[in-house]
């Protein structure tokens, strides 16, 4: 402050021109020359209006309860996959349990096991029967031969 004043008076008794402001140093020196030194510029301030704050208050409570909903949104989805993945646990235990069931099914020497229990005897004889034709009932009685509507008659 009193430097800038020294450099003025320096420099006009040399017989140079005083120094333009250097807009570099900021306000000190703007201050001196606008005669601002001792004034009361605290009411000079820009007072914030309520109709400027309003809409920055309704935008950022916007925004928190967007952020908040998505929060509860991914704590919503996490809990629903931790279920989903109990849930595929579950079923593969019971998949894994009916495949084991299925292969004891189809093992002969368990089946064969059933069987005895349940009173089955080996067959006497084997009968083999002539692939049938898919189509109408016709096709299948002249596959059948001509005796076959006949004995189908009779009881």
């Amino acid at each position: 402050m009193a430097f800038d004043a020294v450099d003025e008076r320096s420099a006009s008794a040399r017989g140079r021109a005083p120094s333009k402001p250097d807009p570099r140093r900021g306000g000190l020196r703007s201050a001196l020359e606008m005669g601002l030194i001792g004034m009361d510029v605290a009411g000079r301030r820009g007072s914030v209006s309520p109709r400027r704050v309003l809409p920055i208050l309704i935008v950022t409570l916007i925004v928190a309860l967007g952020v908040a909903s998505l929060r509860i949104e991914l704590l919503r989805l996490r809990y629903a996959l931790a279920e989903s993945t109990l849930e595929e646990q579950r079923l593969l235990d019971v998949e894994r349990t009916l495949t084991a069931a299925r292969r004891k099914l189809r093992d002969p020497v368990h089946l064969a096991q059933l069987a005895a229990e349940q009173g089955f005897v080996a067959p006497d004889s084997q009968a083999t029967l002539a692939e049938m034709p898919a189509h109408g009932t016709a096709s299948v009685l002249a596959a059948i031969g001509p005796d076959a509507s006949q004995r189908s008659d009779q009881p």
